[in-house]
C-alpha cells in the first residue's frame, strides 16, 4: 500500500477509536471530576477559546469538569446582570477526546437567552444519548496528525506480521518462502537453485 493509504488508514482509526471512547461502556466513566476552578482576580479575564457572540464578557472562570483515559470535559463561563439585576451564566463546554493525544472535540454555547445552544458535534437529541456522549467532530491539531501517524505505524505493523511469520516458517522448512515450494530435494535454501515453481532466487528471499 502507498503511504498515503497508510495515512487515510491512521486517519480512520484514529477518529473510530475517539468515538469509541463515547459508545463503549468502559469509555463512558466520570474519571477524576475537580472542583477547584481557576478564577482569576478582579480586573483580569479568560479569553474564550472559541469564537462567542460580541456581547458576550470575557470569561472569568475556567473549570475542568471531568478528565479520564480518554477525554476532557473544560468549561469557561462569566456572569452577567440584566438590568433588573438577575445574575446568569454565559458558558461554553468543550469537550476533547482521543488517546494518545487529544484529537478530536465539540464545543457549545450556552447561555445565549432567547437563542437556542450552538454546537459543532453530533447533537445528543438526534443520536438519543446524553449530550457529553456526542460524537466531536471537530479535529485538534497537533494532536490529530500525531495519533493518525500513530495509527499507521500500527496497522502498517499489523498488516506486516502475518507475511513476515509465514516467510521465516517456510524458511526454516526448507520452502520457498514466496509460494511455499518444497527446495528440500533441490538443496533447500543452501543449494542456490531459484524455486522451479515461481523463479524466487535464493538471494531475494
Amino acid at each position: 500500500m502507498h503511504f498515503s493509504l497508510w495515512l487515510l488508514t491512521g486517519a480512520v482509526l484514529s477518529v473510530l477509536v475517539t468515538w469509541s471512547a463515547h459508545w463503549l461502556p468502559w469509555g463512558w466513566k466520570t474519571g477524576d471530576v475537580s472542583d477547584a476552578a481557576d478564577v482569576l482576580p478582579a480586573g483580569t479575564e479568560f479569553a474564550w477559546p472559541q469564537p462567542v457572540p460580541p456581547s458576550w464578557p470575557r470569561a472569568a472562570t475556567k473549570l475542568i469538569s471531568s478528565s479520564s483515559f480518554w477525554y476532557d470535559h473544560v468549561w469557561w463561563e462569566a456572569e452577567v446582570r440584566s438590568p433588573e439585576g438577575e445574575l446568569s451564566w454565559l458558558q461554553l463546554w468543550d469537550r476533547r477526546a482521543g488517546w494518545p493525544c487529544r484529537c478530536l472535540h465539540w464545543w457549545k454555547l450556552d447561555g445565549l437567552g432567547g437563542n437556542p445552544e450552538q454546537w459543532n458535534g453530533v447533537k445528543h437529541g438526534r443520536l438519543a444519548v446524553r449530550s457529553a456522549r456526542s460524537l466531536p467532530l471537530l479535529p485538534l491539531w497537533p494532536g490529530f496528525a500525531i495519533n493518525t501517524v500513530f495509527y499507521a505505524l500500527i496497522a502498517w505493523g499489523l498488516w506486516q506480521v502475518p507475511p513476515t511469520i509465514r516467510r521465516r516458517r517456510r524458511r526454516r522448512n526448507g520452502l520457498c518462502v514466496r509460494c511455499g515450494y518444497d527446495l528440500k530435494g533441490l538443496g533447500g535454501l543452501a543449494g542456490g537453485s531459484p524455486c522451479p515453481e515461481c523463479g524466487t532466487q535464493p538471494g531475494a528471499q
